[in-house]
């Protein structure tokens, strides 16, 4: 019966012992998000503000998160920084309050900056149902990054 016991017994530590080998390796580190489901971010710089121009930035729907504004925009900048809910930058066929029409080109405004905003992280967290575009006015000076995904 003695036998026995050692038998079971050194069966149990060898299986304790191939469990913490096994469970002593090294760990991969994990992403705290999916594939895919990380941010992008797009930067507007003062080279960008010869006249107002927009850039789609996502023509599909998603998440718009933030706008971090590094440096502000000064002097003569005439117009906003805006961004919108639209899959075209064709700015004349935006609207402010309706983005249900069947028009592609319709969109939503869903930010804009005026000169002299403070910088700071501006976050919205809000989703778009048509896409991204940002509008950079005429002589912008500033540094902004528009995060979205």
């Amino acid at each position: 019966m003695k036998k026995q016991h050692f038998y079971v017994l050194g069966i149990l530590v060898a299986f304790i012992l191939a469990g913490f080998l096994l469970n002593n390796q090294p760990k991969q580190a994990d992403a705290s998000t999916t594939y895919g489901s990380d941010y992008r971010s797009s930067m507007a710089t003062s080279t960008m503000g010869s006249a107002t121009v927009s850039y789609s930035l996502n023509t599909t729907p998603g998440a718009f998160n933030s706008v971090i504004v590094i440096a502000s925009s000064t002097g003569s900048q005439t117009g906003l920084f805006r961004i919108w809910d639209a899959t075209s930058t064709a700015t004349s066929t935006y609207q402010t309050a309706d983005n249900t029409q069947t028009t592609l080109t319709y969109g939503r405004l869903i930010a804009s900056f005026p000169n002299y905003t403070n910088p700071q992280t501006y976050i919205f967290d809000v989703s778009v149902f048509k896409g991204l575009v940002m509008e950079v006015p005429v002589n912008f000076t500033g540094t902004y990054v528009v995060t979205y995904r």
